[in-house]
């Protein structure tokens, strides 16, 4: 970053210029309070830097545009932008040289008056960036920004445009011909030259033509199954985002809860390492809680990069990167029994968009048998034309009794085109046979849509269901688990219980939290599978999982689980004291015994 505070020695040669400014969508990538707060925390370092600024004064700020123009009309500035960066794309900031258009006591009244907006957009922005992520936010980003749901827009927009495209053979049609022609009579026996221009303007409509009128209808049909395709996509898409939005807290979860079993079995470390240098428990008590602390280490790593796997995937998605997402409330969860499963089929018989996009497949085959049958019919075309010759002679023989006399001819023409087809070698029968093959395979693509349906429905049902009964048991099971972790540690005090014991109850209590986790997830998920599964997911449908989200939470695996390298040394450290172990005898008689966990 420049200095703040650099003075350049030049004449101002451009102050009449008006600064031009661009504000590329490239550039703007976060949002307006966010770049508006370093650009204000900038410019009060400039008014702090000097009370009179009376030459040119490099400044950098991270954003540019609107925002120093406010300081040019506000302060009345002269601010000339400077580009800063590689890309356009990559582009931080500018450098602004200013110096002020006013004297000292205008410049004066005016800081007074550009003070308070800029200390009133940093309040207001700094409130605005404590503020993640929420699904709508997310889900609204991917729908402008998905690679995928852009080409469908695209190909139904196509498909539409060629309705136009189909239709153009039924409008008239009309065109103009011109034609020119030399004739060199030197080698003949006249000697003549002709000179013979014309032009015509020529009409065609189509009366009846079958096969026309039928690939209309079959390009409309084909423009909505396009767009029950384009609808599809938008489903898949709200799914996809609120799947991958979900694994990402539920990664998050995951390694919160590996994080804070790794810290109680090193508590359960530290205290067992204590009671060994004492004498009170054997040395395979340290060793059994190392051999679960390192455990733990290995599952942190796999929590770890699922959680960098579960952010990528949402990138894939949406194109962003995201430092902050809203968290799921737990307290406010609540589970929902679905409807009826025979309720669910019938609603998914009228309104799934698969069922619906296969129905009008098999009504397009139906249709296309039918213009494959219209190569039987006859063709009835009007034509009109209109056209005019002039015709010009020269040469050595222009004036014989031949007499080759100069002209000018016009002529309209009207008629009516009949054709009737009688035999095409089988062409038109073979295609007949071709397009009840088809229906016949889109009858049964129907079919198996319909299967495929009831299947969905009937899976995401019972998945739902299961989630239910699966959070209301590993809610029971944490309960359970703490009680018991409770009573293997009290246990393990008194000696009747070994630390064995008590390491398998802690990673019981973490699992149960674990899968508790991820039952709550798999819920919302299978609801949004199920509605998907009926036909009915749209966006009110995140606008409902969005009010279930709470306070923000980091999606970085180093904010989540900071790692901890001397509390890893020290286990390490340790680790390698263990090779030459003394007798109980002989390490009771020592006073001075030291822990090598302790910090």
């Amino acid at each position: 970053m420049p200095p703040l505070n650099r003075r350049w020695r030049k004449r101002y040669k451009s102050s009449e210029k008006k600064p031009r400014y661009s504000v590329s969508r490239a550039i703007i990538s976060t949002s307006f309070l966010e770049k508006v707060i370093p650009c204000c925390v900038g410019l009060l370092i400039v008014m702090s830097c000097e009370s009179e600024i009376r030459d040119f004064q490099t400044v950098w700020l991270p954003f540019y545009g609107p925002y120093v123009r406010l300081v040019q009309i506000t302060a009345g500035w002269h601010v000339t932008p400077t580009f800063y960066g590689g890309r356009i794309d990559t582009i931080s900031g500018i450098f602004l040289r200013i110096r002020p258009a006013l004297n000292a006591s205008q410049q004066g009244m005016q800081m007074k008056k550009l003070l308070p907006i800029l200390i009133g957009l940093s309040l207001t922005g700094f409130s605005a960036m404590s503020q993640a992520e929420n699904l709508l936010q997310v889900y609204q980003q991917a729908r402008i920004s998905n690679p995928d749901l852009r080409k469908s827009a695209a190909d139904r927009d196509a498909a539409f445009e060629k309705i136009n495209e189909a239709r153009s053979p039924l409008l008239p049609q009309l065109g103009l011909g011109a034609d020119y022609t030399y004739t060199n009579g030197y080698r003949d026996s006249n000697g003549v030259n002709s000179n013979v221009t014309s032009g015509s303007l020529q009409l065609t409509q189509v009366l009846f033509d079958m096969s026309k009128w039928r690939a209309l209808t079959l390009q409309e049909k084909t423009a909505g199954i396009q767009d029950v395709t384009y609808q599809t996509d938008q489903q898949t898409l709200i799914l996809n985002t609120a799947t991958a939005y979900f694994k990402v807290l539920a990664a998050i979860d995951t390694l919160s809860y590996t994080e804070a079993q790794k810290q109680a079995i090193y508590r359960q470390l530290d205290q067992t390492t204590q009671r060994f240098n004492v004498g009170l428990v054997a040395i395979t008590d340290v060793q059994n809680a190392r051999s679960q602390y390192d455990a733990v280490l290995a599952n942190e790593v796999t929590a770890r990069n699922d959680l960098d796997n579960a952010v990528e995937g949402l990138r894939q998605v949406t194109g962003n990167y995201y430092p902050e997402l809203a968290s799921l409330n737990v307290n406010g969860f609540k589970t929902n029994k679905p409807q009826a499963v025979n309720a669910l089929l019938k609603e998914a018989e009228n309104r799934n968009l698969s069922l619906l996009q296969a129905r009008l497949s098999q009504d397009l085959a139906r249709e296309q048998i039918r213009q494959a049958q219209d190569g039987h019919l006859p063709t009835l075309n009007l034509s009109a034309s209109t056209g005019v010759s002039n015709t010009r002679y020269n040469g050595s023989k222009t004036n014989t009794p031949l007499a080759y006399n100069d002209s000018d001819n016009g002529q309209n023409q009207i008629g009516l085109n009949f054709s009737l087809p009688l035999y095409q070698g089988g062409a038109v029968t073979s295609q007949v046979k071709q397009a009840q093959y088809n229906f016949v395979g889109a009858s049964e693509q129907l079919e198996s849509a319909h299967r495929s349906v009831v299947q969905t429905v009937r899976s995401s049902f019972n998945n739902v269901n299961a989630s239910i009964s699966s959070i209301n048991a590993y809610k029971q099971a944490v309960v359970s688990a703490q009680s018991s972790l409770d009573a293997m540690e009290a246990g393990y005090s008194v000696g009747t219980r070994t630390i064995v014991d008590v390491l398998d109850a802690t990673t019981t209590l973490y699992n149960a939290k674990q899968q508790l986790s991820n039952a709550r997830y798999n819920y919302l998920i299978n609801e949004l599978n199920i509605k998907s599964a009926l036909g009915t997911l749209n966006e009110q449908d995140l606008v409902a999982l969005n009010n279930t989200l709470g306070k923000p939470i980091s999606t970085s695996a180093d904010s989540v689980a900071p790692e901890n390298p001397q509390q890893d040394a020290t286990a390490d450290g340790y680790g390698n004291t263990t090779a030459a172990v003394k007798p109980a005898s002989a390490r009771t008689t020592q006073s001075s015994g030291s822990n090598p966990f302790r910090q």
